[in-house]
Formats: structure tokens, C-alpha cells, sequence
């Protein structure tokens, strides 16, 4: 572009910025961040968790006379549905439009219906909550699935959720049918760049040569989380097992095989970053600070939702993102992730964001921007 006296604008920094997300391309990634624009900045801070940072950004820059525009209120927005800042994200949507006279979009309204959402306040848009309601969240997923035959993360929530109730006739029959229709679950992953070679971790794995000194060294670091306090959330191990096969499963989960790997392999003190293809479970986040703590190491796991940065014994998300959740007598579901879904077929479907609108129109929340 430069080459060709092409100009870059708001979308160019952003765009190059993710394929360089990456650990193999992180110092890339530093040098085209030196140049990123406003709107870039807003993005990878909220993407890393530094929520306050980035609304001080948009403060200092008001400051400098530099008027918003609706892309930036969309950062700003999403930087407070990732850090659940609820009040803060209403006060910025209203500012918006009364102060800098910017109508609303569809996204913008998006991110204040996943701001309720995220927060257990459906109820706030829709008149009813769903959170903690699980016949809601199964009807949600029902609906879901008949609109979407094949969309493999609807099962597999509606079976996790029936697995968190107890009811595992009703497991096995949407394992079932995911198998009759070929429906298949994506495997969760983690990867590790060391000295420039890639290499990937499945839960349980014991395919790469370093296997033994790997599972030697997972269970000293069992050992010493344990010793300081660590008990493994059974919860999450969604199969009908006792709880120590539970507390085995738990234990080779990818990131922290990836972890574990990355400490045979790499000088003590050295900042380790792995990148997980799932949301990294209430056990391995709760896992990991540990390790971070009692081994001094800087851990940062970039997950499908955010980057995770582990220092000193805590994560820079401060246990916001993942782990406010459905909670039912025999257990919970991550709410996040069963939300995400569903607003992201509402997002796609007129149809339902006609019904947006008139929940939004219910509980008195101006419509004007909408089309």
C-alpha cells in the first residue's frame, strides 16, 4: 500500500493487526502497532483486558479535541461489555447520541443487549432474565438448533447443559443425533511456538516425543498447586464419572499440557503464550494463576474470546469473562458462551431483531437508530 501512495484509514491497522496475533509474529506485530490509529489502540486493549486503560484512551482523547464517531463508541462499547462494566457502557451509549449527536446502529444496540446479557440482566432488555433460568436457556438452544440443523456448538451446549442437570438419558440422545447427522464437535486445542516450530496439544495427548518428561512434570506441578490450595472443579468434566477420573480429566486438559510442555522446554522466568481454539475452562484459568504465581512466570493464552495475561496469581480479565454463569442446583453453565451463540443468530435474523425492538421499545429504550 505504502509502495503504491495508498493511504491507510481505520480499517487497514486492524486488519493486518490479526493475522499477527500470533507468538511467532508478535515482534511484526509490535512494530505495525507502533502505527496503529486510534480505534486499533481502543481494540487491543479491551482484546487483552485492560478495560479502564482503554476508556482513559477515549477520555485523553476527547481531551485533544478529537470528536468520536460511531466506530469509536462501538470500541468503547465493547470494551465495556469485556470488562462488565454495566453502568459505565449505559452512560456511553446515551452520550453518544445526546452529546455528540451520533444515532445509534444495530451494533451498538448489539453490544448493549450482550452488556445486559453478560451481566445476568436480560432481563433489562427483554423483560425476563435468562440468566439462571435453564428452562429458557433450553428452549433458546432447541430453537436454535431446529433454525440451524448443524451448528455443532448449539449440541454440544444443549448436552453440556443436560449434563450439568443430571438428566444423561437426554446426553446421550443429542449425542445421538448429532452422530445420526453427522454433526461433529470441534476438539479443543492449544498450541506453543519454541525456537520456531509449532506444536499442538489435544487433551490427553501423548503423541509428541517428549511425552514422559511432560506427564513427570505435570504431576509435580499438580503436586505443588494442590499443596497450595488448588482444588480441581469437577463441574466442568461434563461425563458421568467418580470425581477422581474427573480430577484426571481435568489435569490434561491442552493449555496446561501446552504449559507444562513450555516449561521443559524454556529458562526459568521465561514468558510463555499459548493460544487456545476454545474458551479455556473455570479449571485451567483458576489453574493457571496459580502457576503463575508460584512458579513466577508470565503466562498469556490467547482463547476464541481474549487474550488472558497471568501474573503474580491473577489474569488480567479479572475472572469477568468466562465465568459468570447459569448457576442450577447441580451445578453451572458458562453463560458467555451460550449467550455469544444466540446473539449471534439474532444479530443475523430480521426476523428476531424485529423482536429485539419491541423488547427494547418495552423497557424504554430509544429505537431511533435502529433500521
Amino acid at each position: 500500500m505504502r509502495c503504491h501512495c495508498v493511504r491507510p484509514d481505520l480499517y487497514t491497522f486492524p486488519f493486518l493487526l490479526q493475522p499477527l496475533s500470533s507468538p511467532s509474529h508478535l515482534p511484526f506485530g509490535r512494530l505495525l502497532h507502533a502505527h496503529t490509529l486510534l480505534f486499533g489502540l481502543l481494540s487491543d486493549t479491551l482484546w487483552h483486558g485492560r478495560s479502564q486503560e482503554c476508556l482513559a484512551l477515549f477520555d485523553q482523547m476527547l481531551s485533544r479535541s478529537v470528536t468520536p464517531n460511531a466506530v469509536t463508541f462501538l470500541g468503547v462499547l465493547c470494551t465495556c461489555v469485556h470488562g462488565g462494566l454495566v453502568e459505565e457502557g449505559k452512560e456511553y451509549f446515551d452520550r453518544m447520541s445526546l452529546e455528540f449527536g451520533i444515532a445509534p446502529l444495530i451494533q451498538h444496540y448489539g453490544c448493549i443487549v450482550d452488556l445486559y446479557g453478560r451481566a445476568g440482566m436480560i432481563n433489562q432488555a427483554w423483560e425476563r432474565s435468562l440468566h439462571g433460568d435453564r428452562e429458557t436457556c433450553e428452549l433458546a438452544l432447541k430453537n436454535l438448533i431446529e433454525l440451524e440443523p448443524l451448528n455443532s456448538g448449539a449440541h454440544v451446549l444443549l448436552s453440556n447443559l443436560y449434563a450439568k442437570m443430571g438428566r444423561w438419558a437426554d446426553v446421550r440422545r443429542v449425542r445421538g443425533l448429532m452422530e445420526a447427522k453427522g454433526v461433529k464437535k470441534t476438539p479443543g486445542c492449544a498450541m506453543v511456538e519454541i525456537g520456531g516450530d509449532l506444536y499442538e496439544f489435544l487433551v490427553g495427548d501423548r503423541t509428541h516425543p517428549e511425552t514422559r518428561d511432560t506427564y513427570l512434570m505435570l504431576e509435580e506441578i499438580m503436586r505443588r498447586l494442590k499443596a497450595a490450595g488448588y482444588v480441581a472443579n469437577t463441574g466442568e468434566v461434563l461425563l458421568d464419572l467418580d470425581k477422581e477420573p474427573k480430577e484426571a480429566a481435568l489435569a490434561v486438559h491442552s493449555e496446561k499440557l501446552a504449559i507444562v510442555f513450555c516449561f521443559i522446554r524454556t529458562a526459568p522466568g521465561t514468558a510463555l503464550r499459548v493460544v487456545k481454539n476454545l474458551r479455556v475452562c473455570v479449571d485451567c484459568h483458576t489453574a493457571i494463576k496459580l502457576i503463575s504465581e508460584i512458579y513466577e512466570r508470565e503466562i498469556v493464552v490467547r482463547d476464541c474470546s481474549r487474550f488472558h495475561h497471568f501474573r503474580h496469581g491473577s489474569c488480567s480479565c479479572a475472572d469477568f469473562c468466562n465465568f459468570h454463569s447459569l448457576e442450577f442446583g447441580c451445578g453451572i453453565v458458562s453463560f458467555p458462551t451460550v449467550y455469544d451463540i444466540c446473539v449471534q443468530r439474532i444479530f443475523s435474523s430480521p426476523l428476531i431483531w424485529g423482536k429485539i425492538g419491541e423488547a427494547f421499545d418495552a423497557s424504554g429504550l430509544l429505537l431511533s437508530g435502529v433500521r
